[in-house]
């Protein structure tokens, strides 16, 4: 299904696009593709539903869902979607892949109701979003619900995320709710989110991580976290993250259980990122080396770089992980708070460790 929208046009596609039921098999390229290109002032306003089908074997994509809006300030495009119950199956590249450009100053705001898919032996990544805003005063915002999801024994990520920022007058807001969803025995890491901002642009990400299982992910090649998350902030940009881990079990990941990066190691001049993180009833066990990773790094006083995170009172269980429980490296212009007090540590090489690096660091312990 394709799109094309250009020169001023106005389009409200009042009725749902549906695409439910289907099976396909086989084919050389994308199971099914959703493609949208809007240009030179265009206006899009789109409701999708891709429901109940079965993609398997093909080459390319299971299912593809694609945005491409550029051209001016009075480019828009509106899109609410919604992915339930659907199978992709030894697909070639992705199981399921939503992929948008936003160039020129134009605008996006995307809603993804995504839930209940089984999506394995994908030649790539099991789930794979890439946004990208760039270039002028250009504004994406996408809001995503992604929850009671099974995705297992992809080539390599389950669950990728990665969103750009580049522009001095660019920002983006990403806010998404990933609840209840099995993650299991992926070629890399389990769950992957990363935020890159660039060139004085501004981002801001809220995301919770709450009941899911991600377990086995590395499939025993030595590398593979259950949940990555990393932001980081190059040439004045801005970037603000709020992380909340909630009752999630991660165990048996081939590297770490959590590991979340602030800041990055280099930058021109100028930029700030900031991350804060609150984990409460977590169970992160027998991963192959450290249960949670805290990364904060100013690299120098071009950069600097704020990272809290809290164990709330009430019970995140870290045990049987080789390395340590906890470790928190802090470097260069950078401040990090971490507080323990919400932990039981059981039988890891290390319960938790730190290092300041020459920066302000503050480690409450239990």
């Amino acid at each position: 299904v394709r799109t094309k929208v250009d020169d001023d046009a106005t389009v409200f596609q009042d009725n749902t696009i549906t695409i439910s039921g289907n099976s396909v098999f086989n084919q050389d390229d994308d199971g099914i593709a959703v493609v949208n290109d809007l240009d030179d002032g265009a206006t899009l306003r789109q409701t999708l539903r891709v429901d109940n089908n079965t993609v398997a074997s093909n080459g390319g994509d299971g299912i593809f869902i694609d945005a491409d809006v550029e051209g001016n300030s009075d480019t828009r495009m509106y899109q609410t979607a919604t992915v339930r119950h659907n199978t992709a199956v030894n697909n070639g590249r992705v199981g399921l892949y939503i992929d948008l450009n936003v160039y020129d100053g134009a605008f996006s705001t995307q809603t993804f109701d995504f839930g209940h898919n089984s999506i394995a032996d994908s030649g790539g990544a099991g789930v794979l979003i890439d946004i990208e805003n760039n270039d002028g005063l250009t504004t994406t915002s996408f809001f995503l619900d992604f929850y009671n999801n099974v995705i297992h024994d992809n080539a390599s990520d389950g669950f990728d995320v990665n969103h750009l920022v580049f522009g001095s007058a660019a920002s983006g807001v990403f806010n998404a709710v990933v609840t209840g969803n099995s993650i299991v025995n992926n070629g890399e890491t389990g769950i992957e989110v990363s935020f890159l901002t660039d060139n004085g642009g501004v981002s801001i990400v809220d995301v919770d991580f709450v009941g899911n299982t991600i377990g086995g992910d590395g499939n025993g090649f030595g590398f593979g976290d259950g949940i990555y998350v990393r932001t980081w902030a190059l040439d004045d940009s801005r970037s603000m993250a709020t992380l909340e881990f909630t009752d999630n079990t991660v165990f048996l990941n081939d590297d770490d259980g959590i590991r979340l990066r602030n800041g990055w190691d280099s930058a021109d001049t100028g930029g700030m990122a900031v991350m804060g993180a609150t984990f409460g009833g977590n169970d992160i066990n027998a991963n192959g080396d450290v249960g949670v990773l805290l990364l904060n790094d100013g690299d120098t006083a071009d950069l600097q770089a704020f990272q809290t995170v809290l164990f709330t009172p009430g019970g995140n269980y870290i045990a049987n992980n080789p390395g340590f429980g906890v470790y928190a490296r802090n470097f260069d212009n950078a401040i990090q708070f971490v507080n323990l007090f919400g932990i039981t540590f059981a039988g890891n090489g290390t319960a938790y460790d730190s290092n300041g690096g020459g920066a302000t660091q503050t480690i409450v312990g239990p």
